[in-house]
């Protein structure tokens, strides 16, 4: 009989050795561009109002430029007025209203010196001639009768 053969060896594996730890970093974060533009400050701009159209003229010389030759027919009228009545002078102011087209309306006195000579001055600015501008005005018309 013969012994049994000796059983087979195999090697034994290599003892269990872990891998190396390597430590691995995290990738920094990709960089950020910021693109920035600079813009210079803008002072603000002033609105300015346009100037106020000036105001309508109110002088009757300028509004009514035939007043000189009406004032002038007047005082052959008050040369008999002031005869008739006794005077030497009247001072009398008629206040009226010029539309913007120009046309004389309540007209009435402010002031007079003589009721006489009333009539003659209302008579004489109805027959004035005035520029209308562009609103209606009120216009003062000084009427100083003087006697030759």
């Amino acid at each position: 009989i013969q012994p049994p053969p000796p059983p087979t060896l195999t090697t034994p594996p290599p003892p269990y050795i872990p891998p190396p730890l390597i430590q691995l970093q995290t990738p920094p974060p990709p960089p950020v561009f910021a693109v920035t533009t600079t813009v210079k400050p803008v002072a603000p701009t002033k609105m300015v109002a346009p100037a106020p159209p000036a105001p309508p003229s109110t002088n009757v010389g300028v509004v009514c430029p035939n007043i000189g030759s009406i004032a002038g027919q007047l005082e052959d009228s008050f040369g008999q007025i002031a005869d008739n009545d006794g005077l030497s002078e009247a001072h009398v102011t008629i206040a009226f209203s010029i539309s913007p087209s120009g046309v004389i309306s309540g007209a009435h006195v402010v002031s007079s010196d003589s009721a006489a000579v009333n009539g003659l001055a209302l008579q004489g600015v109805q027959s004035l001639r005035c520029n209308g501008q562009g609103q209606t005005v009120t216009v003062l018309a000084p009427f100083e009768f003087t006697a030759n």
